[in-house]
């Protein structure tokens, strides 16, 4: 039997013997079911402590999710106690904080341990709880706030009911994502899932099968209640339980489907105050109150998720517009543009002079016609990298095209010209070590210098640069030139061919 089966298996059994207990037994009965179905789910979490080398992230959603789980406890704790000594519900604030507070814990434990889906597409998260607390407040003004309004319940009272069935609403919207983002997880998210929904229904039995003139309430109620926590349990044993933070859905983007039921959700909570207004039925400002307090946060994180997704894309276009892609330098059309602002800065004597270097490969042609373009990217490559590396933070390194680069510098343009010369020379004078062979490096450099006051356009200075390269080359050519060959090892190495 797998894993899964048993955890399903076990399920299955503690519910129904939990659950017959709740039906059957007294209200000592079902309150020691539900606390024993608390200390059931401690136990899951606890035997599935996340590894010391476990993201910080994951150990801290487990901690927060123990420390909600014992909150919990304690409030069943109190259920029990009371009970047993024939006092009902017991009264005070602590009773309602420690239930209060344990689904604040637990609803940041989930969302510590789904984060990672949420660092992907934030926007479908906050979109999920942005339904998921609209829907809520839709089902409590159609039935339980006609139930407890005929009941008389005080408004601290429905105050309190409705921030638990918020809650609960906001986290069924981050489980319902954590189910949907990853397949290979849906058998512990499922069971994540089918908690939420059992607080959410044990909440809506609890205030529509109450009596207020008995205090006596459904026993499905804590049925419902065993039903959340052993899924809780059941999800964290289950194999998939390391998987619920992974993602296999990238797409951050907001699609027009996601855009329109956005839409409709912000405008049905003021669609309904309308309709009860017409209708001539009594019209309650708390649920819209507090869900306009929960949905203004989520709208504004919405936005800046929107925000910060155009930037990116800015960003992205900036990149295409002025980085080579295969590379990473800057491309012809920045280096360009830089120059342009440092010859307006030499004219004007701002500037103690500009190089502009031109670099053509010798034996590039060679590399690429016998060998194939990947072997002659990954050479530019290379040469890239080199030249970057040999450069002064401030020079900029450009790849001008095809197997062409572009340094431009400032400084006192004949000192800067001869030192630039030598280091970029020696940085390409060692082969460039590919895929079972070595290929030269060795490059034509020409220069173009501008000193201060002089006046010329970008284009004019490239155009000397280059015309002073392709002399250089010329001198290459009439020198004898490496060829790519493999690598020399033992007694086997092969002699460097020449042309």
């Amino acid at each position: 039997m797998t894993r899964a089966r048993r955890v399903l298996l076990g399920y299955a059994t503690l519910l129904l013997t939990l659950g017959a207990a709740c039906l059957v037994g007294d209200d000592t009965s079902r309150s020691g079911a539900v606390l024993a179905s608390t200390v059931l789910a401690i136990l899951a979490l606890a035997g599935a402590r996340p590894t010391t080398h476990a993201p910080r992230r994951t150990r801290l959603a487990h901690i927060v999710l123990l420390a909600g789980l014992g909150l919990l406890a304690q409030h069943d704790t109190q259920g029990l106690l009371s009970r047993a000594t024939g006092h009902g519900e017991p009264p005070g604030a602590l009773f309602a904080a420690t239930l209060t507070l344990g689904y604040l814990a637990i609803l940041a434990g989930g969302t510590l341990a789904t984060m990672p889906i949420g660092s992907r597409d934030l926007g479908a998260i906050i979109d999920s709880a942005i339904i998921a607390v609209v829907a809520t407040v839709l089902v409590w003004t159609a039935v339980i706030d006609p139930v407890q309004e005929r009941h008389g319940a005080p408004h601290s009272e429905q105050a309190y009911e409705l921030v638990i069935i918020l809650l609960v609403g906001g986290m069924a919207g981050v489980v319902i994502r954590a189910w949907t983002a990853n397949a290979q997880a849906r058998g512990a998210t499922g069971y994540l899932l089918l908690a939420v929904l059992a607080v959410f229904a044990g909440h809506m039995v609890a205030v529509l099968s109450h009596n207020p003139a008995t205090g006596a309430d459904s026993p499905w109620i804590d049925v419902w209640w065993v039903a959340a926590y052993l899924g809780l349990g059941a999800a964290y044993r289950h194999p998939a339980a390391d998987l619920m933070g992974a993602s296999n859905d990238r797409s951050a983007r907001l699609t027009r489907g996601r855009l329109v039921l956005l839409g409709l959700a912000l405008t049905v909570l003021p669609a309904a105050a309308v309709v009860e207004a017409a209708t001539g039925r009594h019209w309650d400002p708390l649920p819209l109150s507090l869900a306009s307090a929960l949905l203004a946060p989520l709208v504004l994180g919405r936005i800046a998720t929107l925000a910060s997704l155009h930037a990116q894309a800015e960003r992205r276009l900036h990149e295409l517009a002025t980085r080579d892609e295969l590379t990473g330098l800057p491309n012809r059309r920045a280096v360009s543009q830089h120059l342009t602002a440092l010859l307006a800065e030499v004219a004007d004597r701002r500037s103690a002079g500009v190089v502009v270097l031109f670099l053509d490969l010798d034996d590039f042609k060679v590399v690429n016609d016998n060998h194939g373009h990947t072997t002659g990217d990954s050479l530019l490559i290379e040469v890239g990298r080199r030249l970057r590396a040999a450069m002064r933070a401030s020079d900029v390194v450009a790849r001008f095209g095809g197997d062409e680069f572009v340094v431009v510098m400032q400084g006192p343009p004949a000192r800067t010209r001869d030192a630039a010369i030598a280091t970029l020379t020696a940085a390409l004078a060692e082969p460039v070590a590919l895929a079972g062979l070595e290929a030269s490096a060795r490059a034509s450099i020409g220069a173009a210098l501008v000193e201060p006051g002089e006046h010329a356009s970008a284009g004019q200075v490239l155009s000397a640069a280059d015309a002073a390269m392709y002399v250089v080359k010329r001198e290459h050519r009439a020198a004898p030139a490496r060829i790519p060959t493999p690598p020399a090892s033992g007694d086997d190495a092969l002699e460097n061919a020449v042309l």
